[in-house]
């Protein structure tokens, strides 16, 4: 008899994990297509966003809205977003905390400068650009320069001889 309440009970637990499990299999069954989803993605989305860090960085808002409008269309991926395809949603959060402002623009213009080869040229008259690259490269000891100093050329030529960073602040109005 007592053998027969442990089977029992043993019944009854393994009903109610599989009661709890079949919630997970529907989830795990979810998340399957939503990897299928992206991974049917990869390659347009790569090509999209390697386009756009390539060719729209140097453009407005609004004209790489409408070039990346159109792109999307013609690759069939509206619902296409760079910026989550680029970047983890931690990095933006450490992006965030060093001082980038969230809206979109700024979090693509912070994709485009670290996934780029080219030099950026940054035009931020707040200053907060300088001071968010600051935080975020300074285990990569970056040294911020002024264009004018008389020891720039000086500076400028050590940075390149030892491979160092320079940010180069111009304050000047001749831009």
């Amino acid at each position: 008899m007592v053998l027969g309440l442990a089977a029992n009970e043993t019944i009854n637990v393994a009903g109610t994990l599989i009661d709890r499990l079949s919630g997970e299999y529907e989830r795990w069954q979810e998340q399957i297509g939503n990897l299928q989803n992206e991974l049917d993605c990869l390659e347009k989305g790569s090509l999209l966003s390697a386009a756009f860090v390539t060719f729209l960085g140097s453009e407005s808002e609004q004209v790489r809205n409408e070039i990346l409008n159109k792109w999307k269309g013609l690759l069939n991926l509206n619902n296409f977003s760079t910026l989550e395809f680029c970047v983890m949603e931690t990095e933006k959060l450490n992006w965030s905390n060093r001082g980038l402002p969230t809206d979109a623009l700024s979090q693509e213009n912070a994709m485009i400068l670290f996934n780029t080869t080219e030099i950026p040229l940054i035009i931020d008259p707040s200053g907060r650009a300088s001071s968010f690259l600051m935080k975020h490269l300074k285990d990569k000891q970056v040294e911020k320069v002024n264009a004018n100093d008389s020891n720039f050329l000086i500076q400028v030529e050590l940075a390149v001889r030892f491979g160092k960073l320079l940010l180069i602040d111009d304050k000047s109005s001749d831009i």
